[in-house]
């Protein structure tokens, strides 16, 4: 009722019709509708919408909590049986996986440019990120408001189950300054801070196995070179030579193309 008579309040001062959703229970009656709409008319209103809740499977607002009793009984349920946690996910509706208030996390210092910062990734106890952090100079400034940004939604993404993957094949190849050389020599040269942040993501958690960050201890024994690997000595940057269209590699400290001979050196 006094939904209504909101918007009948509203309606008395304007000349456009005004919209709003009258919310019902999901205990609302046929009876309770037709009241909502002889009120309506009676007040002076243009228009009325109504909305029952729970009449549609999915819905803006909702009192449901994302760890309510089902998810607890689910959850319950999925770890008695040793079943991922996929299976605790109610059908059709999106599940949060949350990180422990106290999580293993592997922090990495990068330089792009003139541009040097951290990326700290906190991990699940199975060794995947879930979480994301961004840390460059210049507190304030556009780059670092859109770098939190960047870690935020990815963060949120990684916890509600978009693979790393497919993040990584969004992201990488990016051009935006700063961008230029790095000081990681698996990463020689980065498009974008966001190429450099999720390629070096690729290297940690793609391209092997989820694992607790290390404490020590002699690094596992490089793999073999895949078939048609680059020469020795040239590491492909992903990016495209400006004179043929060819991937250009990082070889005697500049950015060189084996295709057609162009050298951003000189």
């Amino acid at each position: 009722e006094w939904h209504v008579r909101m918007q009948a309040a509203f309606q008395r001062h304007t000349d456009n019709a005004v919209s709003k959703t009258i919310n019902f229970r999901s205990s609302a009656t046929v009876e309770d509708v037709e009241r909502a709409y002889l009120l309506a008319y009676r007040e002076g209103c243009k228009g009325i919408t109504i909305y029952r809740d729970g009449s549609r499977d999915m819905q803006v607002l909702s009192h449901a909590t994302v760890r309510g009793p089902e998810q607890a009984e689910a959850q319950a349920a999925a770890v008695e049986l040793g079943l991922p946690a996929e299976a605790m996910r109610e059908a059709g509706r999106p599940y949060r996986r949350r990180l422990p208030d106290e999580r293993p996390s592997l922090t990495h210092k990068f330089r792009v440019g003139e541009q040097e910062g951290y990326i700290t990734v906190g991990l699940f106890d199975d060794g995947t990120p879930g979480e994301l952090f961004i840390t460059i100079s210049k507190e304030g400034s556009t780059i670092r408001g859109l770098m939190d940004s960047v870690a935020v939604l990815t963060s949120l993404s990684l916890q509600y189950g978009v693979p790393l993957a497919d993040l990584v094949r969004k992201f990488r190849n990016v051009h935006f300054e700063p961008a230029g050389f790095t000081n990681n020599p698996e990463l020689p040269q980065a498009s974008s801070l966001v190429d450099y942040i999720f390629r070096w993501m690729e290297a940690k958690f793609v391209n092997q196995p989820p694992q607790p960050p290390a404490t020590g201890g002699p690094k596992p024994a490089a793999a073999a070179a895949a078939p048609n690997a680059l020469p020795d000595g040239d590491i492909s940057t992903g990016l495209a030579c400006p004179e043929c269209g060819s991937v250009l590699v990082y070889a005697e400290g500049c950015l060189n193309c084996r295709g057609c001979g162009y050298t951003k050196c000189g």
